[in-house]
């Protein structure tokens, strides 16, 4: 006999990509497996005014478990049918999926292995000063395998609301002396993307469920263009959901940001590489956001809020 299960998920503003999920309440699907949700939800969002009234009914397939499976305790992480570690693990370094060609996993990082970079820039360069320019010139030069005079950083930029980062970055990168070619994307995909160094996501406003989609969206394209040792940008400005986009592309968890604009913010990894010839201390133009409590710190606020992330995939 037929069974058939209803499961009843309320899509909340934090978590939009778990509508028409069929995975059960607290779990995301996530490389074609049903993976714990530990993100960020509603009550820290926002725009969680945009919580769904009408809770979403999913029949799921006949043979479907009636019980979810087990959550995995931290700090392992559920991959496939596995509770492992993503630190250590040759087979899910650093994230579900990804295996190590040297069969060593350090720090979530496969040992010999290139990797990408995930930079995360509390600017909107509406407005901005050399150490700022510097601090996206640096961001997506690390992207470029082989960058010179000759060749320059081939940057991609997705338009948004503003759009100063294609002359900062031009800006940063000339102190250096490196040019910039740079491009609009339309969308980002494996095609649109496949020959470029960086990708830059400009600052993202209003609709913070549309920013993530656009993220789940990109995912696929994003995973392979920083496994190939790639930089991913993404710029924020006050009252952005630069960061939603992010949570949808599975690249970095963050809390909403806080303004920071006009004050004074420090260099706090000055051995970092997006930190490479940035000043501290420096102005964080109006427009400048910084995220409390963040991981991989490279520029922070007097209160600690970290305005500039720099995270490696």
């Amino acid at each position: 006999m037929n069974r058939t299960y209803a499961l009843v998920l309320v899509a909340v503003a934090g978590c939009s990509s778990l509508v028409d999920d069929p995975c059960f309440d607290g779990y995301h699907m996530y490389s074609g497996v049903c993976t714990p949700d530990l993100r960020i939800h509603a009550a820290d969002m926002p725009d969680a005014q945009m919580m769904m009234s009408d809770a979403t009914v999913i029949v799921p397939p006949d043979g479907l478990p009636t019980t979810p499976p087990p959550v995995c305790a931290l700090p392992t992480t559920r991959c496939g049918d596995a509770c492992v570690l993503t630190d250590s693990d040759p087979q899910n370094c650093g994230h579900c999926g990804r295996e190590c060609a040297s069969g060593i996993c350090t720090t979530g990082v496969c040992v010999g292995d290139v990797v990408g970079h995930i930079i995360v820039i509390g600017h909107d360069y509406a407005a901005s000063d050399p150490a700022m320019d510097r601090v996206i010139g640096n961001a997506v030069r690390i992207g470029a395998l082989a960058p010179s005079p000759s060749s320059g950083v081939h940057i991609g930029f997705l338009p948004a609301t503003l759009d100063g980062g294609v002359a900062a970055a031009a800006r940063g990168l000339a102190q250096v002396g490196l040019p910039a070619v740079s491009s609009q994307l339309a969308t980002i995909d494996h095609n649109s993307i496949d020959e470029l160094d960086a990708v830059v996501i400009e600052p993202l406003v209003g609709d913070g469920a549309a920013a993530e989609q656009a993220g789940v969206n990109a995912a696929s394209a994003l995973d392979a263009f920083l496994v190939a040792g790639h930089s991913v940008v993404v710029l924020e400005t006050t009252g952005g959901v630069g960061y939603r986009f992010l949570h949808g592309a599975g690249l970095v968890d963050l809390t909403p940001p806080v303004d920071v604009s006009s004050m004074v913010v420090t260099v706090s990894a000055p051995a970092d590489a997006v930190a490479s010839g940035v000043v501290s201390t420096y102005l964080a133009k109006p427009g400048s956001v910084g995220y409390p409590a963040a991981a991989h710190a490279v520029v922070v606020d007097s209160a600690g809020d970290v305005v500039v992330i720099h995270a490696t995939y």
